[in-house]
């Protein structure tokens, strides 16, 4: 595959889009240096993006090779995964564009992490499978009845959880799938998002109706202790089948949450602390400690924190 370049940056803003997608955008993400971002939506293109200055370029890039949406990118150090309703998972060279594995499930794929050197990826076909870049199939998979719209993995990359239509979150280890290690269900509606904080000692869960809910996501816990240690709403649940998607602030002291229009609480208090997009459905968002970027129907846009 090659990489098509576009010559026309954005103009530096407080506030302003990063045009290039065609429709709505549905996913976007930071590298880990904070630097660039690599976006995907309808257009089943993934679009690469310096942050914009005066003096460079801003979308440096667009991969293509998917048949189908592009429902979820991911870096994993100079490669990038994404999910595609066209029931695959890629794995790319992110300066290249060049397609280096094209992992297959049965439906949907709705969320893709990085997972050592390949990937895990949860799909509508209801499996959790797990990838390596040196082999062609998958090396681990689990299982479920119901469609699994979100996986989440913790800063050590030794715990996977998911969550899906059943509205139940479920933890495994990495090492070995052979058991889950915790469950919490109930929570009340289908869960689209599911994300860490940096320490990975609150699990931030998104449910369908716009409600988010914090779990303590230890592999164990007292009997007397709930996992449940806090429930927000927000009020903002989003009239559309897209799964809106949540994650912690670099801090992880805030929750940045997607939905009709997008919101910032404070996780201690749950007090409101920031709104924003409220005439845009916004599908996801990703934050450093200095830019927040949002995909959303209208478009991918980005602002300081």
């Amino acid at each position: 595959m090659s990489i098509v370049r576009h010559r026309d940056a954005p103009k530096l803003g407080s506030e302003f889009e990063l045009e290039g997608h065609q429709g709505a955008v549905l996913t976007a993400q930071f590298d880990p240096s904070g630097t660039r971002i690599a976006s995907g939506g309808v257009d089943r293109s993934i679009l690469l993006w310096h942050l914009p200055t005066t003096n460079i370029e801003a979308n440096y890039g667009v991969i293509k090779g998917h048949k189908g949406a592009v429902t979820c990118v991911q870096w994993n150090d100079d490669r990038l995964l994404s999910a595609s309703s066209d029931a695959t998972v890629g794995y790319w060279d992110a300066e290249t564009g060049s397609r280096l594995r094209n992992w297959k499930h049965k439906d949907t794929v709705n969320q893709v992490v990085a997972l050592g050197v390949g990937a895990a990826s949860v799909s509508d076909d209801g499996s959790l499978l797990v990838w390596d870049s040196r082999e062609k199939n998958a090396v681990a998979s689990v299982t479920s009845e119901f469609p699994l719209l979100t996986v989440a993995t913790n800063s050590a990359q030794t715990t996977l959880w998911t969550a899906g239509v059943d509205g139940t979150v479920r933890a495994y280890d990495t090492r070995k799938f052979d058991q889950e290690l915790w469950t919490c269900a109930d929570l009340g509606d289908t869960i689209t998002s599911l994300s860490a904080n940096y320490d990975s000692s609150m699990l931030s869960v998104r449910l369908a109706n716009g409600t988010l809910r914090v779990l303590n996501p230890r592999d164990t816990l007292p009997a007397s202790m709930s996992r449940l240690t806090s429930s927000i709403f927000s009020g903002k649940a989003p009239k559309s089948l897209w799964g809106c998607r949540a994650c912690f602030t670099p801090s992880g002291l805030e929750i940045i949450s997607g939905g009709n229009g997008g919101v910032i609480f404070d996780v201690t208090s749950a007090r409101l602390m920031r709104q924003f997009h409220d005439e845009d459905i916004v599908i996801d968002v990703a934050v450093t400690a200095t830019n927040i970027v949002t995909a959303t129907n209208k478009g991918l846009f980005i602002m300081p924190v």
